[in-house]
């Protein structure tokens, strides 16, 4: 008989039905801030989302379910779904974990207090965004070091070269449109 694991119904669905494969903490947290939002009408604060989903990950990766994805100095970068995860029955658990959370509320109309919570992700999300676009511009030059230093490498180094600078063009677009809206709603917060 095929083993059980037992999913929050929101994470499910990212990690199931729209089949993410491969993830960090923070894309993890935001899919699922989102997702939650969508069908609840709530929203969660994303500190509470990060932590809950960073135990849930653990407890996954510990269990078999998620393999650790390295950086070429060995620092941790994020996660993917192993064979273990696709090898077992997938259920839906019984409620919305963080609907227990004294940090769920009831989405507010005051504007300026949204647009403060807007203000504060966006931030976050810009200094995500500037620690993982450090990380890969050292990685591309770190390949790029190799090559020179080992020729004979070339194939491969290249290759992994050109994805890492593809990732950077890709974070330097999120990081630039982040800081965008950011500074349009600080001005338009300071009117």
């Amino acid at each position: 008989m095929k083993k059980t694991l037992k999913l929050d119904p929101i994470l499910r669905v990212i990690l199931v039905d729209q089949a993410i494969q491969q993830f960090t903490v923070t894309e993890l947290r935001d899919l699922y801030t989102n997702s939650y939002q969508r069908s609840t009408g709530k929203e969660i604060d994303s500190g509470e989302a990060r932590k809950w989903l960073y135990r849930r990950i653990y407890k996954m990766a510990s269990a078999g379910y998620l393999d650790k994805i390295h950086s070429e100095k060995g620092t941790l970068i994020g996660y993917k779904l192993s064979k273990q995860f696709y090898s077992v029955k997938i259920k839906d658990a019984s409620y919305c974990h963080l609907d227990s959370l004294n940090e769920v509320k009831k989405m507010t109309s005051n504007t300026e207090n949204k647009t403060q919570n807007i203000l504060k992700s966006l931030e976050d999300k810009a200094k995500q965004y500037q620690v993982d676009l450090d990380s890969c511009i050292s990685e591309a030059e770190e390949y790029k070091l190799l090559y020179e230093s080992y020729p004979s490498l070339k194939l491969q180094l290249e290759t992994q070269y050109e994805l890492s600078k593809n990732k950077s063009s890709k974070l330097l677009g999120q990081l630039t449109a982040t800081k965008k809206i950011l500074s349009q709603l600080s001005m338009n917060l300071a009117k």
